[in-house]
């Protein structure tokens, strides 16, 4: 795995509340950037192997693909693999991690598997893609937090 995007951020609340979302791929169009609508969703979803069809940038008309599960660890960890072809194909894992009083430091790691993006851009698309993923979880935090 080559890392392209780490980022971290406190949220004042506890791992279950932010699993809340995280395992619901229904909100993910309120809190993942570029994230129009969630077409389906299998009923399994966050098990291994469930699978979100998504529309990407402009819902109904963007760009269509799915999402599936990696690998997951309840309320802790959630890998997927993000498809958004032919741009990208990216790895991407939520870490909570919750310190016992209420607080939770959330790590999103993000790498490239395939795509026109990774190739053509490479080093050029990193600092865009940290940015989105902050922004990402600034809107996590708020929904999760109850802001």
């Amino acid at each position: 795995m080559r890392l392209t995007s780490r980022n971290e951020a406190w949220f004042n609340t506890t791992p279950d509340a932010i699993w809340r979302y995280v395992a619901d791929a229904r909100t993910y169009p309120d809190w993942v950037v570029g994230a129009a609508e969630s077409r389906k969703v299998d009923p399994e979803f966050p098990q291994r192997g469930a699978t979100l069809h998504h529309t990407q940038i402009v819902p109904k008309v963007g760009l269509k693909d799915t999402t599936s599960v990696v690998d997951v660890d309840p309320p802790d960890e959630l890998e997927l693999e993000v498809r958004v072809r032919p741009f990208a194909v990216n790895g991407v894992r939520f870490i909570l991690r919750g310190d016992g009083n209420g607080r939770t430091h959330v790590t999103m790691l993000e790498w490239p598997k395939g795509g026109a993006v990774n190739r053509l851009m490479g080093p050029l698309f990193v600092p865009a893609l940290r940015l989105r993923n902050a922004e990402t979880l600034r809107r996590l935090r708020n929904l999760s937090e109850g802001a």
